[in-house]
């Protein structure tokens, strides 16, 4: 008697699907050469992957080195490899010349950061190209210049070039929040005398005065001189020679 070939396929199907799956970022897949990751290692870390995702507690390395067809050493120094180039991290108990290796010894964190860059880059340009191709901007190329003013003011004052995630916060706070450039560079200018240099700090007093509906810098000062006298708080002012300088500084980042 012939098999049914419809319960067949059926029964195939079934245990494919219970079979499970390994969840791997397409934007790792698109990116891992960026990241110095060779084709064999992409395939060792898709079964790296794949053991987490089926809540394996151990990875065995005999057992991945069948499936890839090369042997338990090369496994584990493919999994030295991807540990020097900084996408794997181990606990220092840890050893890859072992076929059990606890799963939860191992790390990815170096890798999500690292992709994590990647994405703010892409980001990043979407997010310029949109804006440009705006017929305003194609025509002026005002707000563009303003954001590219707005870097290089960054920059100077963090003394280093800004990181992908931090150049997408500024056009967020530009595009997306409408903060105007004198406003975020006011804020700039707070978290400078206030010696905290960081874009959490800088985004907590523009929205701080997003709160309070508070829009141009003659609004923040309006604002903190009636808050100032309802708490009777004499607050230390900057005469008017290093409040000039200050200015001063940041006139270039203004549109003319």
């Amino acid at each position: 008697m012939k098999p049914n070939k419809g319960c067949i396929s059926s029964a195939f199907g079934v245990d494919l699907i219970n079979g499970g799956g390994v969840w791997v970022p397409k934007l790792l897949l698109r990116n891992y050469t960026k990241l110095g990751i060779t084709n064999t290692e992409m395939i060792l870390l898709i079964h790296l992957l794949g053991n987490i995702s089926t809540g394996s507690t151990h990875l065995k390395t005999g057992e991945i080195a069948d499936c890839m067809g090369v042997t338990p050493d090369k496994v584990s120094s493919l999994l030295i490899s991807l540990e020097e180039k900084g996408v794997l991290l181990k606990d220092s108990n840890a050893s890859f010349m072992y076929d059990n290796i606890p799963l939860q010894s191992l790390r990815f964190d170096r890798l999500f950061d690292r992709l994590l860059e990647i994405w703010g880059c892409e980001k990043a340009k979407v997010y310029e190209k949109d804006q440009l191709s705006e017929e305003p901007f194609k025509k002026m190329g005002g707000a563009s210049r303003v954001v590219g003013n707005l870097y290089r003011c960054f920059e100077k004052e963090f003394g280093r070039p800004l990181s992908p995630i931090e150049s997408t916060q500024i056009m967020e706070w530009y595009y997306g929040d409408k903060y105007s450039c004198e406003l975020i560079i006011e804020a700039l200018k707070r978290a400078v005398l206030r010696g905290v240099l960081n874009f959490k700090y800088i985004d907590s007093i523009l929205r701080g005065w997003s709160k309070n509906n508070i829009k141009t810098v003659k609004a923040v000062l309006a604002y903190e001189e009636a808050f100032a006298n309802s708490k009777n708080v004499k607050g230390k002012i900057p005469s008017d020679v290093e409040a000039a300088d200050l200015d001063k500084k940041y006139d270039d980042v203004y549109l003319t």
